[in-house]
């Protein structure tokens, strides 16, 4: 009983001191325990029940889930291509006609002169006088041709022939014609073209044959005409004895005149460079 009553002492001592302080509320005791470990929801035990009955006040427990994975960056949609608006097809130029020469006649004074080119440098090497002459003459002959004055009978000389000059002059009107011929078909196509709507020809291309000087055939035969007038005056040189080779002539020799083989080089210069020009000419 004594027990009792001393286990009764402190609740009247809180009991008077909670009436006189009326603002004062008594608060039930509480008992601060050490809150558990968060485990993952699965791992999470059932709560079990308190063997004593303690009243305790402890913080809720809340199972937290595993944080979940960031979401993958999205990729912005590839912007669409723009697709450009169709090009106007330009009309195709209409195709020229193609100049077309008769080359039979450059060909054979090609033929022409590359025999004279050879009897012009025998006739340089030549020692002999006679030789000499009758070299230069079948230059001559092989140039001009039979129809020329300059053509003489030598022994190098068979038949009748027309010569370089004048095979040259053949084919330098062949391209002439042929050049004329093209030249309308041009002015004809471009007044068709151009009276169908369609592009017409370019003006250059109807004056450019005739602003791009000589032709061929021009240039070679002014070579064989320059080459001509030196063989005649070397031919004239050989004809006169120097006073030096008039001793020779009693033993039955004369030499070869120097000054008609100075000459003669000059005629080969000549007539390799009309080689050059007639051979493009034939090639193109």
């Amino acid at each position: 009983m004594k027990r009792v009553f001393l286990a009764l002492i402190p609740v009247v001592l809180m009991t008077t001191a909670s009436l006189a302080l009326p603002g004062l509320t008594p608060e039930p005791l509480k008992i601060f325990l050490p809150a558990p470990a968060v485990q993952p929801a699965a791992q999470v035990p059932a709560a079990q029940p308190a063997s004593t009955p303690v009243t305790t006040t402890t913080a809720p427990v809340v199972a937290q889930a595993p944080a979940p994975p960031p979401p993958a960056p999205v990729q912005a949609p590839a912007p669409a291509t723009q697709q450009s608006p169709p090009t106007e097809v330009a009309p195709q130029p209409v195709p020229l006609p193609q100049l077309v020469v008769d080359k039979t006649q450059l060909v054979e004074a090609m033929s022409f002169l590359v025999r004279a080119t050879e009897q012009a440098k025998l006739s340089v090497t030549a020692l002999d006088a006679g030789a000499q002459r009758a070299n230069i003459q079948e230059t001559i002959n092989l140039l001009a041709g039979s129809a020329d004055a300059h053509f003489r009978q030598v022994s190098q000389t068979t038949g009748n022939y027309p010569g370089t000059a004048a095979l040259l002059s053949q084919s330098l009107q062949a391209r002439e014609t042929s050049e004329a011929t093209y030249l309308a078909e041009i002015q004809k196509l471009s007044g068709e073209v151009a009276g169908a709507g369609g592009p017409g020809v370019p003006p250059n291309v109807i004056t450019t044959l005739g602003t791009r000087g000589l032709r061929p055939e021009e240039q070679a035969s002014q070579l064989i005409e320059r080459a001509l007038g030196q063989a005649s005056q070397a031919l004239a040189a050989a004809s006169i004895a120097p006073e030096s080779d008039l001793r020779a002539q009693e033993f039955g020799a004369r030499f070869a005149s120097e000054e008609a083989t100075m000459l003669m080089e000059g005629v080969v210069k000549f007539l390799e460079s009309a080689l050059k020009i007639v051979q493009i000419a034939i090639d193109r």
